[in-house]
């Protein structure tokens, strides 16, 4: 700990001596007061950086300890044989999505157009439709 003058407590205890031309005896303990107060604050944020310090360096020692393992968690090593494996497999699933999504545009824009031809443009849910598909 730092080596102070004084403390609060010595602070607040001081008496100052009266002399005819001196100093307004409650103006000077307003001050030493206030000056109480910084002292207070600052020993309280010494405190809690101390604290924090203490904190930190644990846990940094904490990490040092633990080895620095790339098996661990979600660090682990994949093989290259897995990475073309899932690649391949992509490549096959890919081609079927795209089918199947392509056909069911198709689907929706003939279910619209036989709409379109039973029930003729009275029905506005129908046309909101056509617009929706054509759009994309």
């Amino acid at each position: 700990m730092a080596n102070y003058n004084y403390t609060p407590k010595d602070i607040y205890e001081i008496h100052f001596d009266k002399k005819m031309r001196g100093f307004d005896p409650e103006q000077v303990d307003t001050v030493l007061d206030e000056i109480i107060r910084d002292y207070e604050t600052y020993e309280d944020e010494i405190l809690s950086l101390r604290e924090e310090n203490e904190f930190l360096r644990s846990k940094i020692s904490k990490m040092q300890e633990k080895p620095n393992n790339a098996e661990d968690g979600d660090t682990k090593r994949i093989e290259p044989a897995q990475i073309i494996a899932a690649t391949e497999k992509a490549k096959q699933i890919a081609p079927k999505r795209q089918y199947q999504e392509g056909s069911n545009f198709d689907v929706l824009k003939r279910l619209s157009r036989l709409e379109m031809a039973v029930f003729g443009t009275q029905n506005k849910k129908i046309e909101d439709t056509n617009e929706l598909i054509q759009h994309n």
